[in-house]
């Protein structure tokens, strides 16, 4: 699912402030 750090570093941010 993850291709690079990126998008790992924006998705954790995303579920960071979802949550």
């Amino acid at each position: 699912m993850i291709r690079s750090h990126k998008e790992f570093f924006v998705s954790n941010a995303y579920y960071a402030q979802a949550g």
